[in-house]
């Protein structure tokens, strides 16, 4: 498969559902990121995820549906492996807040299927397949980093300019989801 293939998610842009802009907008607010794009993958048992490391600063993943075991570990330049385990039952959020962790799913058949929300702010040099040719690599990398934290420190400067509201009711979704995680010892 080509790798122009591969990422045609990242440029066919689909009509958001309002519950899913509530969740990316909450998301964005928690953690102060304008994450504009929200990935959707659907997981039977059979389905895995290899491992891989994404180059965005701050992702977060809302887990729905049967429970998976989602694996963090080092990075293959450091050596890999060392994966650590991390149930993620209906309602889990996993965040990385730093780029560069190797994460991976293994395939489990005797798991229900799952949806994973992936909250992500993607840059203009990640949308176009020369993101992963390597002559340009370093370069589309550098490039998109200074265009992620540009828009981060604009959303932040524009969100200190804000008048102060109310915290949220802590009934919202993602606190239920949130409170019922740390009740259970389960936030990571």
């Amino acid at each position: 498969m080509l790798w122009k293939d591969r990422y045609a998610w990242a440029t066919n842009i689909q009509p958001e559902p309002a519950l899913v802009r509530s969740l990316r907008l909450r998301m964005s607010e928690r953690y102060c990121v304008p994450f504009n794009s929200v990935q959707c993958n659907w997981h039977d048992g059979t389905s895995g995820v290899k491992p891989h490391c994404d180059p965005y600063r701050v992702v977060a993943m809302l887990r729905l549906g049967a429970e998976r075991t989602f694996e963090v570990g080092e990075q293959r330049r450091n050596g890999g492996g060392n994966f650590k385990p991390f149930p993620m039952p209906h309602g889990s959020l996993i965040t990385f807040l730093s780029g560069g962790l190797a994460h991976r799913m293994l395939a489990d058949p005797a798991a229900g299927p799952c949806v994973s929300l992936v909250f992500r702010l993607v840059t203009p040099p990640q949308t176009f397949a020369s993101w992963h040719d390597k002559p340009t690599y370093n370069r589309s990398r550098a490039e998109h980093r200074k265009l992620y934290d540009a828009r981060v420190s604009e959303y932040r400067a524009a969100r200190a300019s804000e008048p102060t509201e109310a915290p949220y009711d802590h009934a919202t979704l993602i606190g239920d989801m949130e409170a019922a995680q740390v009740a259970a010892g389960r936030q990571y």
